[in-house]
């Protein structure tokens, strides 16, 4: 079963029932190079796009994809659509050298500066 969206973003778009559109801009600091697997599950299309290489497609249920990356910090582009009254999505990862799937650490996600 699919868990609902993480409770530290939930608050942003606050009644999940209704339609609403998230994009994440952020960097993501790796301390390892090599294959990093993502799978998403979500009602509706989910779309994630890494130092501008497309990993996941914009596409409804499950969705999986593949980045070889270098150690270091690399653009994070996620975006989700969500447009019914369902649980909205799981995002999870597989680093280079783990062997199972686990929660995607959103907490790891470094924001942009502003001013």
């Amino acid at each position: 079963k699919p868990k609902a969206v993480d409770k530290a973003v939930e608050p942003l778009v606050g009644d999940t029932s209704a339609p609403f559109t998230m994009t994440v801009r952020a960097f993501l600091p790796l301390s390892a190079e090599g294959e990093y697997w993502f799978r998403v599950f979500s009602n509706d299309e989910t779309c994630l796009a890494i130092d501008q290489q497309v990993v996941l497609s914009c596409q409804r249920g499950l969705n999986e994809g593949m980045a070889l990356l270098q150690a270091g910090v690399h653009r994070f582009d996620f975006r989700y659509v969500h447009r019914t009254g369902k649980e909205p999505l799981t995002l999870t990862w597989l680093p280079p050298g783990t062997k199972q799937f686990t929660d995607f650490p959103q907490r790891t996600l470094v924001r942009p500066a502003t001013d």
